[in-house]
């Protein structure tokens, strides 16, 4: 036996191991609890409202971040305390349309930064590439007015082309089938059309393109990476990084590859992509701003405009006398399928009313998206909040709040026409794409493309729900954006008379 090994189990020998093991878990337990009694006495976010345990501990807000029932247990906090609740110990959630334009808006005070720590877990700590979303203020900036601007000449310019995108006439011929399915096509294949001027032909093979599948992976990986990645797990964020990660570079990979082709063969120079591309070429932008940007009007705004087309034919077929009346609108508007196009469904009034209204129902984003206080702190609604706190607005609590809403939880198209029965509602509350220089730059796509896709869809059948559909609002989940559910919807072709021209 070595000296070493001598002096080792000498050494082993004299010690109480149980002892040790006893007093390192005491240490821990008293250390625990000092940290416990300063989030709940002596932080300085100790005196805002909330649950006692939320203030104490970050666990019970990863709890349900991590199931995706945040947004629910977020509205039963503001319900109790009021617009501004404690939800973790650094972190704020309020409601109200005063909020909204503090936190998120510009004020004398400048922009709230991003929270930068919940955008890199989301991003898988660098993958995602530089984008409109995560750009530097100066560079998205740059990226944005390009973008708006282009969207508002491509709208004007060929509202008549892009109608024929959501073709329904190449619906699967079935009496019942899965609308979340086919908006899912009809949604890529706009997106395409706006954005790389050519479309992904969902809608002609009737099936989604590989992938949409690797990104639904990698954004409910993402998902679970903010959670993991606030509880100071980043090697297992980093190793689901390195699993779900890969699905992302394959979505990039494939994006990266159109977007290649769509610069070296000079095509689609009215898409979305070309001002952009014309940045690039010039030094201003670079390709990873082009690939990053195109990465999320296809990876969010496909996600965010399928779960609101969805959620808006859910409530549409569960509440027949609005649907009838949309219908009605729809098809007295246009005598034949080859007259919709943007600019004249955009004239369509009760239309307008019913996205609203399921915008807010079913507002895109339920998670709020955070916000982090710099500087000597800021007053936001208000309240004066220090510095070094993480500020949001739940977007699912805001709208479902009765202090701003009469009949929260019910559909009511007329809340947005001047009703006297909602008079006192604050629609301002109500802000599912978000507001000020960073809101969703798909917003002008989402609006143009449901309204597009929904008159189509009316104009060409009727619709009824099913069992199944009536429950599809049950055991909903948001770990970030709504996971996607089937919707199965019952089509029955409108019946014209071919020597007709107005609508029976």
């Amino acid at each position: 036996m070595s000296a070493l090994q001598t002096s080792f189990l000498f050494v082993s020998e004299g010690v109480d191991w149980t002892r040790m093991a006893a007093l390192l878990f005491a240490s821990i337990l008293v250390l625990s609890s000092l940290i416990l009694a300063y989030n709940i006495f002596w932080h300085p976010l100790a005196h805002f409202p909330g649950p006692l345990h939320y203030g104490a501990t970050i666990f019970p807000w990863a709890y349900h971040a991590f199931r995706g029932t945040l947004p629910f247990e977020t509205l039963k906090m503001h319900n109790k305390f009021g617009p501004v609740v404690r939800i973790s110990p650094g972190q704020l959630s309020f409601i109200g349309p005063a909020a909204w334009q503090d936190i998120y808006g510009t004020t004398a005070g400048g922009q709230n930064p991003k929270y930068r720590k919940f955008y890199q877990a989301l991003g898988f700590n660098g993958i995602i590439a530089e984008n409109v979303v995560a750009a530097e203020k100066d560079t998205h900036k740059v990226i944005r007015n390009l973008m708006i601007e282009q969207m508002h000449r491509k709208f004007r310019s060929e509202g008549q082309r892009l109608g024929g995108a959501g073709d329904t006439n190449r619906t699967p011929g079935m009496d019942i089938f899965d609308l979340q399915e086919w908006f899912l096509w009809a949604t890529a294949d706009i997106i395409g059309d706006l954005a790389f001027g050519e479309s992904f032909n969902c809608l002609q093979q009737l099936k989604r393109p590989r992938f949409i599948a690797l990104m639904s992976m990698a954004a409910e990986a993402g998902s679970k990476s903010v959670v993991l990645w606030s509880l100071g797990m980043r090697l297992v964020v980093q190793a689901i990084a390195y699993c779900a990660g890969g699905h992302l570079l394959e979505v990039l990979g494939d994006l990266r590859a159109t977007l290649t082709s769509r610069i070296e063969s000079g095509a689609g120079g009215d898409d979305l992509m070309e001002p952009l591309i014309a940045a690039q070429k010039t030094g201003h932008l670079t390709f990873d701003h082009v690939l990053g940007t195109a990465s999320v009007l296809v990876i969010a705004g496909l996600e965010t405009t399928v779960v609101s087309l969805t959620s808006f034919v859910y409530f549409m077929a569960t509440n027949p006398v609005c649907l009838a009346r949309l219908t009605r609108e729809i098809r007295s508007m246009f005598p034949a399928e080859d007259e919709i196009c943007l600019s004249k469904v955009e004239e369509l009034k009760y239309l307008s009313a019913c996205i609203k209204e399921s915008l807010r129902t079913y507002t895109p984003a339920a998670v709020g998206m955070p916000r982090i206080i710099t500087n000597e702190g800021r007053i936001i609604a208000g309240r004066y909040i220090p510095e070094q706190t993480v500020v949001s607005v739940s977007g699912y609590a805001s709208t479902h709040s009765s202090m701003y809403f009469r009949k929260p939880f019910e559909f009511h198209p007329e809340r947005f026409l001047g009703s006297p029965d909602f008079e006192n509602d604050v629609s301002a509350a109500s802000q599912p794409f978000s507001l000020g220089p960073r809101a969703c730059i798909g917003k002008t796509i989402s609006y143009a493309t449901m309204r597009l896709v929904i008159t189509k869809l009316l104009w060409n059948f009727d619709i009824e729900s099913t069992r199944e559909s009536r429950r599809w609002l049950d055991n909903q989940r948001a770990p970030l954006l709504w996971r996607k559910k089937p919707l199965m919807i019952k089509l029955k072709p409108v019946k014209r008379d071919p020597l007709r021209s107005t609508a029976q």
